[in-house]
């Protein structure tokens, strides 16, 4: 069956205005998902999306709920408990269920046979029961809790500081993948105007074949390059975008000089006292101490007031007779208090203290260990970092003067190969120190932005950094 020529017409007109929609929203999708972002807000967006840090606050804030429940450790305990029963009552007159291991005893003389008759009968007690005096040990409780809330915000702290680390690092590794990548993309333009001259040359007879060939070589080694840095620069992309928590979105980040100006940063005080993970291991061998003393205390007997009530009614009289009404056990006949104290100790908990005190101190031994081993670290980070950076400031002085030269040398290249004074290889080599110099200027500024950021992972101060490039 034939398709009519106006209608064949329509189909495809229909196609093409699909097509086009289709391509709007894909555009419109790219440019939503693409954001141009300062590394100020960078850092604010990861601190505020990453789960970890998330989870990191969760934990401190267990810690603080953790100190608040020591604390009621003061309040007395009140047990209420109602039970209603239907038992024999042999040598017990009414039998009942001890709730939780608390109840004042009904004690009642032996029969003299064996009595199957049973009866109701119901109890009401109220035991309020409280510390006068633990020697120490509620006190040592809130303090071991305080030391633990130290030690889970000092450790938000550093996961937090640490985060800001990596995404201001992460940032300036795409920022010279961007880069890099316009370099490659200025460099095969270069490549593509040479390869157009170079076969106008060939056409007019004015050069040999064998040049058109050779630059065509170059240009296809450019693209190479070329989609070589794009793949650089994506792979970046999802690592940053993974770090802020917004996966699935292109980047473009404000250079703020970090490729083209020097860092003007005092580091020679800079020191590794305030860093936060310094602080982790001193607030954890604070913690761990404070649990020693809480376990060594808690050996010490305790002194405690206590006053109960009670109430009582059994389906048994004072003359043994037997109510067959459940009712009448139900109803409260006997009324009973009772205040006092008393002093409980556990005396033999002292061979298992003993033990474990010895085990928590060795536990306050292995942080003190470990703080003096990440004190070594991060002295060692820090002496490398000033160095590092000394030597890139030094290497990003040289970086104009090696770019000037290589333009110099390129434009003079190709002029001396249209004048045919020189060959394709020089000028092609003209144009690989061109682009060399071009990356190694970006490469090289960007180096001592990254050193500097190495100097506040050491000292634990991010201030150092940014303040830095505010003032760029």
């Amino acid at each position: 069956m034939l398709v009519k020529p106006h209608l064949s017409a329509f189909y495809i007109c229909m196609l093409l205005v699909a097509f086009m929609l289709m391509q709007n929203r894909v555009n419109a999708q790219n440019k939503k998902d693409t954001l141009h972002i300062t590394l100020q807000t960078a850092i604010d967006t990861a601190v505020a999306r990453y789960p970890k840090i998330k989870a990191s606050l969760a934990e401190k804030n267990s810690a603080t709920e953790q100190l608040k429940s020591s604390h009621t450790a003061y309040i007395p305990s009140l047990q209420l408990q109602e039970q209603i029963t239907y038992a024999t009552a042999n040598s017990l007159t009414g039998q009942f269920y001890p709730n939780e291991g608390t109840a004042i005893p009904i004690s009642g003389g032996v029969n003299a046979v064996q009595n199957w008759n049973a009866s109701s009968s119901q109890f009401t007690t109220a035991v309020l029961t409280g510390p006068i005096f633990a020697f120490g040990k509620i006190n040592a409780g809130i303090k071991e809790k305080e030391a633990r809330l130290k030690t889970a915000d000092a450790a938000y702290q550093n996961e937090i500081f640490r985060h800001k680390i990596k995404v201001t690092e992460a940032y300036l590794y795409l920022l010279v993948y961007q880069k890099l990548r316009r370099v490659q993309s200025q460099n095969l333009k270069r490549a593509v105007d040479i390869n157009r001259i170079i076969k106008a040359s060939v056409e007019s007879g004015l050069k040999p074949g064998v040049d058109s060939s050779y630059s065509a070589a170059e240009v296809s080694k450019a693209k190479i390059n070329y989609l070589s840095s794009m793949r650089d620069e994506k792979s970046q992309q999802f690592a940053f975008s993974e770090l802020l928590g917004m996966p699935n979105t292109y980047f473009l980040v404000d250079s703020m000089a970090f490729n083209s100006s020097l860092p003007l940063a005092n580091v020679s005080q800079s020191t590794i006292d305030n860093n936060p993970l310094i602080n982790i291991y001193k607030n954890k061998t604070e913690g761990d101490l404070f649990s020693a003393k809480a376990v060594k205390k808690s050996y010490l007997p305790t002194l405690k007031y206590l006053a109960t009530g009670s109430a009582r009614g059994s389906g048994i009289s004072n003359t043994g007779v037997y109510s067959s009404n459940i009712s009448d056990g139900l109803q409260f006949s006997r009324y009973n208090y009772m205040v006092g104290a008393y002093l409980l100790w556990n005396v033999t908990d002292i061979f298992r203290i003993t033990h474990e005190y010895k085990s928590r101190m060795y536990e306050v031994q292995r942080d003190n260990a470990l703080l003096n081993e990440t004190r070594l670290n991060l002295n060692r980070q820090l002496e490398n970092a000033n160095i590092q950076l000394s030597l890139a400031i030094e290497q990003a002085k040289e970086a104009p003067i090696q770019l000037n030269a290589a333009t110099g040398g390129f434009n003079q290249s190709k002029a001396r190969y249209q004048s045919g004074l020189g060959n394709l290889v020089e000028l092609s080599q003209s144009l690989y120190i061109l682009t060399r110099a071009e990356a190694d200027y970006s490469i090289t500024y960007n180096n001592t932005w990254r050193s500097l950021l190495s100097i506040a992972a050491a000292a634990g101060d991010i201030n150092l950094f940014l303040n830095s490039a505010k003032a760029k």
